[in-house]
C-alpha cells in the first residue's frame, strides 16, 4: 500500500483561510493515494482471477474426460476443488488400457498451485501414459519419471501412485512415489492399506537409484481405493492419523465403486475440500 501523506505543518501563521486551503490540499492528495492503492489492489485482484480461470481451465483440459469402459473392471472418480479463494492444483489422475488385457490406474499430486502446477500435471500424465503403453512395469515407469523429471529441471516436485490390474490373474501391481497408499477392499469388507512399492517423491534430486514394486492379490468383487493427500488431511489437521482412519472407515464396506468415493468422502471430508481432492475407485470383477 502507498503511504498516506503526512498532514501539514501550522505555516499559515493562524491565518483560518491559508490553515483551509492546506487542509483541503492535504486531504486532496491522501484521497488520491487512497484511489492509486485502491487502482493497485483491484487491478492484482483481477489478474489473480485471470491466472485461475486459466489454470482451471488448464486442468479441465488435461484431466480424461471421462473413465473408458473396460470389462473386467467398474470406475468411479470423484474431483473436488479446494476452496473458491486458491488457484487449481496440479491433481490427476488417469485410466487406460493396456496389452494383454491389463489396465493402468494413476493418481498423483504435483505441490503448488496455478498455471505452473497444472501445466507440470499435463507433462506427467502423458508421460506416464507414454511409457506405460511402451510395455514398461510401473517400476521401470516411475523410473523414467524420475529422469525426465530431472532433466526438465523445473524444480517441481510431485507425489504419484500407479497401479497395474492384471484382470485375468487377479492381481494389481503397485509403485508409489511418495503418494498415500491405495486401500484394497475386499468383498468381505476386510480393508488393508497397500504399503509395498513405496520410494521417494518425483523431483527429488539426485533421483533414485532404482524403483520397486509390490504385486499384491485381489478377489474378484475387491475395490482399490487410489487417493491425494487432501482426502486424509482434514483427519491429519485435527490430530489424528489420516491413513489409520481411512482404513477403519472402509473397513466393513459393501457397495460399489461410486458408493465408496462417497462414503470416504462423507466421512473423512464432510465440510467439503480445503485442498484439492481427487479419488479413483475401481471394483475388480469376477
Amino acid at each position: 500500500f502507498a503511504e498516506l501523506p503526512a498532514p501539514p505543518a501550522n505555516a499559515a501563521g493562524g491565518d483560518p483561510v491559508k490553515a483551509l486551503d492546506a487542509s483541503f490540499g492535504f486531504l486532496a492528495e491522501a484521497l488520491a493515494t487512497f484511489e492509486m492503492t485502491q487502482r493497485g489492489y483491484w487491478e492484482a485482484h483481477e489478474a489473480a482471477q485471470r491466472e485461475r480461470a486459466v489454470a482451471a481451465m488448464l486442468q479441465r483440459e488435461l484431466m480424461p474426460t471421462a473413465a473408458p469402459a473396460l470389462g473386467g473392471l467398474n470406475f468411479a472418480v470423484r474431483y473436488l476443488p479446494g476452496g473458491t479463494d486458491t488457484h487449481a492444483g496440479g491433481d490427476w489422475y488417469d485410466v487406460f488400457e493396456l496389452p494383454e488385457g491389463q489396465v493402468g490406474l494413476v493418481v498423483g499430486d504435483v505441490t503448488g498451485h496455478g498455471v505452473a502446477a497444472a501445466a507440470t500435471m499435463g507433462q506427467l500424465r502423458i508421460a506416464v501414459l507414454a511409457y506405460a503403453l511402451g510395455g514398461r512395469q510401473p517400476r521401470e515407469v516411475v523410473a523414467d519419471l524420475d529422469v525426465l523429471v530431472d532433466r526438465l529441471g523445473t524444480g517441481d516436485i510431485a507425489t504419484m501412485v500407479y497401479v497395474t490390474v492384471d484382470r485375468a490373474h487377479h492381481r494389481l501391481v503397485v509403485t508409489s512415489a511418495g503418494h498415500p497408499p491405495p486401500v484394497v477392499v475386499a468383498p468381505d469388507g476386510t480393508a488393508r492399506l497397500v504399503d509395498g512399492g513405496h520410494g521417494r517423491l518425483l523431483g527429488v534430486s539426485p533421483p533414485p537409484a532404482e524403483r520397486t514394486q509390490a504385486e499384491v492379490p485381489v478377489v474378484p468383487g475387491s475395490h482399490v481405493l487410489m487417493y491425494t493427500d487432501g482426502l486424509v488431511e482434514p483427519a491429519e489437521r485435527a490430530g489424528s492419523d489420516g491413513l489409520a482412519l481411512l482404513a477403519e472407515v472402509t473397513r466393513g464396506f459393501r457397495g460399489s465403486a461410486d458408493e465408496l468415493c462417497d462414503h470416504v468422502l462423507a466421512e473423512l471430508a464432510p465440510a467439503g475440500a480445503r485442498d484439492d481432492i481427487c479419488i479413483l475407485a475401481a471394483t475388480v470383477l469376477g
